[in-house]
């Protein structure tokens, strides 16, 4: 039996030896002698349940699954394996042979699915952001067009108006980021059962995008504050 059988049904004392039937009255004893780890029975975001396992021969399934773990490239055993069945039976039928992954792929399909739409959305949305910034600091830029004139009559180098310009798009980039990542972290715990091979609050996932949205941000910040840098001071000094 898994984990949780045994923690239903035997939770402060070891399972082993002890018996239990499924079925009626007239269902054979089962002995059990062994406690194996949770797992994934009958699809990837299913809760942890009470499993049983029981010999091939006390089985009344009429098929039965065979997984050989490879240390070489798995298409290169299938084969091999399919010869060692006919071996030991020329009458077991083989319905089919593949990979872990393929056999993988099929289950994780509406998840890949979902993840594709959800991520172009993604993609379509920091597309927006990015114009949107440029659009604000492009015109934040244009406004300011005589105090930057100014200031660079009074000396200010091409680094000062980048730091002016940039630091301002950037404070705005890190306060959406910030608020962003709060949100993200509370909304990611509805989605736990949704997600595989990473946790909800993988730092490494968090970092990273946080990282392409801030290169984002600097790159949208950047083209207008070098704009900036090439305001002639004598005709921002008449600009209205």
């Amino acid at each position: 039996m898994n984990e949780t059988f045994a923690r239903r049904f035997w939770p402060n004392e070891s399972p082993l030896g002890k018996r239990f039937r499924i079925g009626g009255t007239e269902s054979p004893l089962l002995e059990i002698i062994g406690v194996a780890q949770d797992g994934k029975y009958a699809g990837l975001n299913e809760e942890p349940r009470p499993f049983v396992f029981r010999p091939l021969w006390q089985s009344r399934l009429g098929s039965s699954s065979l997984i050989v773990r490879a240390e070489i490239e798995p298409q290169q055993l299938i084969s091999a394996v399919r010869r060692e069945l006919q071996q030991l039976d020329p009458r077991l039928p083989i319905a089919s042979t593949k990979t872990m992954t393929e056999h993988m792929s099929f289950a994780l399909l509406p998840a890949r699915l979902a993840a594709s739409v959800l991520g172009s959305f993604g993609l379509l949305a920091l597309a927006l952001a990015a114009i949107g910034l440029y659009g604000v600091m492009a015109y934040s830029v244009a406004q300011r067009t005589r105090e930057l004139g100014i200031r660079i009559a009074l000396g200010a180098s091409v680094r000062d108006i980048h730091k002016l310009v940039i630091g301002q798009g950037l404070k705005l980039a890190l306060s959406g980021i910030a608020l962003g990542l709060v949100l993200s972290l509370a909304g990611m715990q509805l989605m736990k059962k949704f997600l595989f091979g990473v946790s909800a609050t993988d730092p490494l996932t968090f970092v990273a995008i946080s990282s392409v949205l801030l290169a984002v941000a600097f790159l949208a910040c950047y083209l207008p504050a070098r704009r900036a840098t090439k305001v002639d001071p004598l005709t921002a000094l008449r600009t209205e």
